[in-house]
């Protein structure tokens, strides 16, 4: 005997993503980044340095990926003050057809910025010779407190120019 049409069962599937996923898809992860190409390496003993602002009452989870041609030194710095000068720079949502803008403020390459101790460092192990290979170095997210400035800073180690980048990208939960 068949079932009249209102009669029949709906399946419905359930679609299991992972949180980051899903954190993309609503619209709610950011990123800068800070690049020394190949026409403008960074000098030794030079940084690239991004602060970031998490807002008023909402702290952010925050990831990192820096590269290097060479040697270097990474540290984050937690509550720095006297920023001053450097690039604005407007956080890119990573879900590009999202209307939601971060409310996280991001300066890159400020020329003065007052450090209160480290909070986190790690030596990168890339090489110092003409022919250097370089390295990556990943942090997994970690949550920043809200209103407060820190400063992650790459550090080129390796005697000579070389060619780096550093790239943050965050969580804004609501």
């Amino acid at each position: 005997m068949r079932m009249p049409e209102s009669d029949h069962t709906v399946m419905r599937y359930v679609i299991n993503r992972s949180e980051s996923v899903q954190n993309i898809i609503d619209g709610i992860v950011f990123y800068a980044y800070s690049t020394r190409g190949n026409g403008t390496p960074l000098p030794d003993d030079e940084s690239v340095d991004i602060v970031i602002t998490p807002p008023v009452n909402r702290p952010v989870a925050v990831g990192f990926v820096t590269r290097i041609e060479g040697n270097a030194e990474f540290k984050v710095y937690e509550n720095v003050s006297g920023v001053t000068g450097g690039t604005v720079f407007v956080p890119r949502n990573r879900n590009r057809a999202s209307t939601v803008t971060a409310q996280t403020g991001i300066i890159v390459q400020p020329t003065a910025v007052t450090t209160n101790g480290v909070l986190y460092e790690e030596i990168i192990v890339g090489g110092s010779g003409g022919q250097a290979a370089g390295a990556t170095l990943e942090g997994d997210y970690a949550i920043l407190k809200a209103n407060t400035s820190y400063l992650f800073r790459l550090t080129n180690r390796s005697n000579q120019s070389r060619i780096a980048e550093l790239f943050l990208q965050w969580v804004e939960y609501v």
